[in-house]
């Protein structure tokens, strides 16, 4: 389910499904799929916020907390070029 919070727009899981270790990524770590990441700071200098990353992009360090920030897959997505439907001849 996609809901909007204070945060911006977030996908929970289904009831009963639980994350695994391949849910959070680090810098360094190629994207095994395009989508909203969650970015989640060491330290809490700055707070939780959204960014896009697409398949095969690596998660970059933060000038701030360097390799200690995360990033959590909020919501997949194919690109527009990519989509069955929106196939460009």
């Amino acid at each position: 389910m996609i809901t909007r919070d204070s945060d911006g727009w977030n996908e929970s899981k289904p009831e009963g499904e639980s994350r695994s270790m391949s849910d959070e990524h680090q810098p360094g770590n190629k994207a095994f799929c395009s989508g909203v990441y969650k970015v989640i700071h060491a330290q809490q200098h700055a707070e939780s916020h959204y960014v896009i990353v697409l398949v095969g992009e690596i998660f970059p360090a933060c000038v701030e907390c360097s390799h200690q920030v995360r990033f959590e897959l909020a919501i997949s997505a194919v690109h527009v070029d990519r989509h069955p439907h929106f196939v460009r001849t």
